[in-house]
This record gives structure tokens, sequence and C-alpha cells, in this order.
């Protein structure tokens, strides 16, 4: 998976390219990984970065992706239709709102990612 992989599939499925996060978070004493895609994107004036600032956050994410392997799973993702879960918003991430794909690691590999 490269970086341009990702800006493609994030455009075909929401038309937007839109920025993505990776984020640790504790579910129920657990810790969790999830990619998140956020409200803000490149066709927007006031997006914080530049095209090539972008793509190089995109590289970044694809080399994560890859070293956890999570790619296959990033591309089912965004070959799923958009649909709403749990009251969030799906067909497109909105103002506040992320749509979160959380990643399946085992919490050894979180810890050596992440720390505890």
């Amino acid at each position: 998976m490269s970086g341009t992989e990702l800006r493609e599939s994030i455009q075909r499925k929401y038309g937007r390219t839109y920025d993505l996060s990776i984020v640790r978070r504790q579910l129920a004493g657990r810790p969790i990984v999830a990619m998140n895609v956020m409200w803000t994107h490149l066709e927007q004036q006031s997006f914080p970065m530049s095209e090539t600032e972008y793509m190089d956050k995109l590289n970044n994410i694809a080399f994560y992706l890859g070293a956890w392997g999570q790619t296959e799973v990033v591309r089912a993702f965004f070959d799923a239709p958009a649909k709403s879960r749990n009251g969030l918003p799906g067909r497109r991430p909105v103002v506040g709102n992320a749509i979160s794909l959380r990643l399946e690691l085992p919490a050894a590999v979180i810890e050596e990612w992440f720390g505890r």
C-alpha cells in the first residue's frame, strides 16, 4: 500500500481527499488503535497542509499499516459502501465526527509502537 493508493481510495469512497490520523485509545481498559478519516480535506482553503505534506503523511500512514499487516483490512474498508454505524456518520465525515476503522493489533504490537 502507498500514500497514493490511500489518497485514491479516500477520493473514490468519499469524493474528497480527507485527512487521516492514527489514534491509540483505551476501551474498557484495553488499548486499541484506529485509523480515523477526519472531516478536514485537501480541497478546503483552510486545510493546514500543502499537497506535498498531505502526501508525506499518507505515505507514512501507509508504511505503518503495512508494518502492522493491516493493508487488506484498510482496502476492504475503503472498498465497502459508506454507511452509518452506531449513530456516527458514514457517508462522509462531518465536523467533530471522524469515521473510525478499528485496527486489530495485538497488545504487544500496540505497546511496541505506542508505548504503555
